[in-house]
């Protein structure tokens, strides 16, 4: 979070109003053991730990934020956040459940090197809320989004090509004969083509 001082969010670089209050929680902190404290939203909760710096947030309450900034960007102060990349090659566990947790890159292009529980959120390092949030206000997600789109058009394509193109060898009156496959690949792209 931030020092009671600042006037501007050390992760967003949005003007701060009031902070809310945590609450005494009664998760672990899964990287130090520390107890985490609680600030609760009408959409879920969000944990951070004092001493490291991280921060879990219920998927709920994660979709609700970065929805806002999907939809408010934030400044272009504020979209190029330093950080640094996870040097902690361990798995961690839940706070809530205690099963160790996948860790990914959020969005597949952020450098976000995220620890995600499928039923009840996402640990963030200490910079990586902000990083993310950063991410999606200056489009990355909807761009990794739209990569993903076109990998997948380019699977299907290719596919096609491979199931409408012959084998190498045609069955032919009772013998393989080879085809000369470039010139196939050609016809069929023309073919295509119109």
């Amino acid at each position: 979070m931030n020092i009671p001082e600042a006037g501007y969010c050390s992760g967003c670089g949005r003007q701060l109003g009031l902070e809310p209050a945590s609450e005494k929680g009664t998760l672990l902190c899964p990287v130090c053991k520390q107890e985490l404290a609680v600030y609760k939203d009408e959409a879920g909760s969000l944990f951070d730990c004092d001493q490291c710096g991280g921060q879990f947030v219920e998927h709920v309450l994660l979709r609700a934020m970065l929805d806002r900034h999907a939809r408010a960007p934030l400044p272009d102060t504020a979209k190029k956040l330093p950080g640094s990349a996870s040097t902690r090659a361990s798995y961690v566990p839940c706070p809530e459940c205690a099963a160790l947790m996948n860790r990914k890159n959020f969005g597949m292009t952020s450098g976000v090197i995220v620890d995600v529980c499928k039923k009840h959120g996402i640990w963030f390092e200490a910079d990586g809320l902000p990083r993310v949030i950063a991410f999606v206000a200056a489009g990355g997600l909807e761009k990794s989004r739209q990569r993903e789109a076109e990998e997948a058009a380019r699977l299907r394509r290719e596919a096609a090509v491979a199931a409408a193109a012959p084998s190498p060898h045609a069955w032919s009156g009772g013998s393989f004969e080879p085809i000369d496959r470039e010139s196939h690949l050609v016809e069929l792209f023309l073919h295509l083509l119109g």
